[in-house]
């Protein structure tokens, strides 16, 4: 019978904290059955701590139980994962301590001895319709997601450094109230290895920061230099056309022929510039750098999809890996556009599912063997060329497609995203 009624409150508690997450994460599928049979495993596990008085491991159970079971119920991204986490564990604590000074109130005005099992069930059964509650008020989740806008913010390192915290104080409480019932060394080693373990990740984590950092703020001001090149190059172009336009009010036809073909020249790639500024940061001033001395040779269009940081989802070594193999695949591009008679030079770049994919599209003339492109040597120049194609095809942290598409030459580069 005490089996039973343990096993009721186990399964009580866990789908109330269930459901509050189901409502709260907009879920709108059903259920599947991998997260009904991982519920009920739940269930048994909170039911097993609870029968043996395990309770200075309930804690821990519910961090390891419940971002699986939450995961198999709405998948939705890591960081608002944790977050409805940590929400649903603080609203279920809140509930039982206000429950529990209830129970407490009404034993000593009433002197109800209330620490039977019917007495327990009765406030498990009072917490379950209050999550119910709580799950269905759009008030409470209008001010969650405001919340969560501050959360958001909270990066990787400072939730290690948090968690780390906790654990030492969980530890050190379930040391000093359990003393006479553990065994000491036992737990003393958990916590040293534990506190090892996370003091190396937490410092890896900094490490890794501090080289992003320093790698941004290079990005930057590099990037900087080049797009300020841009506008001044804009204004340069504005400049001199309003010249040449002042001259050739007062030329004759001979030197207007000449001033016209002159500004028809530097009138070039004019929409090529203003397109440039709004490519994806820090690629805007590589394109720049490499094409600047080609504006007024080839026609180049820039096509830009992207409307994200590219940094939130690439980490540096990617990142580098990506812009070594654009860099690669462009030079090839440029070097067979201005052999070409078209001279078209096309770069586009969007999103492709779990991938950024940046595409290269440039005219030929000279016949292209694909079966041999990316191969050592395997180049249409001579024998001894193609190196840069073949270094740019063995590093797998990006992958290079090569193709012909419409008489243009195509090389398609794909970085696979990381869940922000």
């Amino acid at each position: 019978m005490i089996k039973l009624f343990i096993f009721i409150f186990s399964f009580i508690s866990t789908l109330g904290m269930s459901y509050v997450y189901y409502k709260f994460s907009d879920c709108k599928k059903k259920i599947s059955w991998q997260a009904l049979i991982f519920f009920f495993l739940g269930v048994i596990a909170f039911m097993l701590v609870k029968y043996f008085e395990l309770n200075f491991i309930s804690l821990f159970l519910y961090f390891l139980f419940y971002p699986f079971l939450f995961y198999l119920i709405n998948p939705i991204k890591l960081k608002k994962l944790i977050y409805y986490l940590i929400i649903i564990w603080i609203i279920g604590m809140t509930l039982d301590l206000v429950v529990m000074i209830l129970v407490s109130f009404v034993h000593y005005l009433f002197d109800i001895e209330v620490y039977g099992h019917f007495f327990e069930m009765l406030p498990t059964f009072l917490v379950f319709c209050c999550m119910v509650i709580i799950g269905h008020s759009a008030v409470i989740k209008k001010h969650l997601n405001r919340l969560y806008s501050a959360f958001e913010k909270i990066n990787y390192l400072d939730f290690m450094i948090f968690v780390f915290i906790i654990f030492m104080l969980i530890l050190g409480i379930a040391l000093s109230i359990n003393i006479n019932n553990l065994d000491d060394s036992l737990l003393i080693i958990i916590l040293v290895l534990f506190s090892l373990w996370h003091f190396v990740v937490i410092v890896k984590v900094k490490l890794n920061k501090v080289e992003n950092d320093i790698f941004l703020t290079t990005l930057k001001d590099n990037n900087d230099f080049y797009v300020n090149m841009i506008d001044e190059y804009r204004i340069f172009k504005h400049n001199l056309i309003a010249r040449l336009l002042s001259i050739k009010s007062v030329s004759n036809k001979k030197a207007t022929l000449l001033i016209n073909d002159l500004i028809r020249d530097f009138s070039n790639n004019t929409e090529f510039l203003v397109n440039i500024k709004e490519f994806p940061y820090g690629l805007n001033g590589i394109l720049y750098q490499k094409l600047y001395p080609y504006f007024n040779t080839l026609h180049i269009k820039i096509d830009n999809n992207l409307n994200y940081d590219i940094f939130d989802l690439l980490n540096p070594r990617k990142y580098n890996v990506f812009v070594e193999k654009v860099v690669i695949s462009l030079d090839n591009a440029i070097e067979a556009s201005l052999k070409s008679k078209n001279k078209d030079l096309l770069i586009a770049i969007y999103d492709d599912k779990n991938y950024i994919s940046l595409e290269i599209k440039n005219s030929f003339d000279t016949d292209i063997n694909l079966d041999v492109i990316g191969t050592k040597y395997g180049s249409s120049k001579n024998k001894y060329r193609g190196l840069g194609l073949f270094s740019a095809l063995r590093n797998k942290e990006a992958i290079v497609q090569y193709k012909i598409v419409n008489n243009l030459f195509e090389a398609k580069i794909l970085v696979k995203k990381f869940s922000k």
